[in-house]
């Protein structure tokens, strides 16, 4: 009998951005962390799948143009500088 196995990866992305805008009209846009369709493409849509909706505990599902989801969840957040999440790209 085989085993279905799953493989994980790890890694992390980090890209850095020159934006005209202040660092809080910055922050208000980027940790309303279901409003990506509204600057991020191939975003169709985002949603809440956990009751918080800021900090560490909140979690997104992510739906892709080509109908793929990602599963978020944010484990680390300090206000007005950075949020951390763990995608899980297997969302059933």
């Amino acid at each position: 009998m085989k085993k279905n196995i799953k493989s994980f990866h790890t890694g992390s992305v980090k890209k850095s951005v020159t934006i005209k805008a202040s660092k809080q009209k910055v922050w208000r846009k980027i940790s309303n962390i279901v409003e990506l369709s509204s600057w991020l493409i191939d975003v169709k849509k985002t949603e809440y799948l956990s009751k918080k909706k800021r900090g560490v505990g909140a979690i997104r599902k992510i739906t892709l143009n080509d109908g793929n989801a990602i599963e978020e969840h944010v484990v680390a957040w300090k206000t007005g500088e950075y949020f951390t999440y763990v995608a899980r790209r297997d969302y059933p």
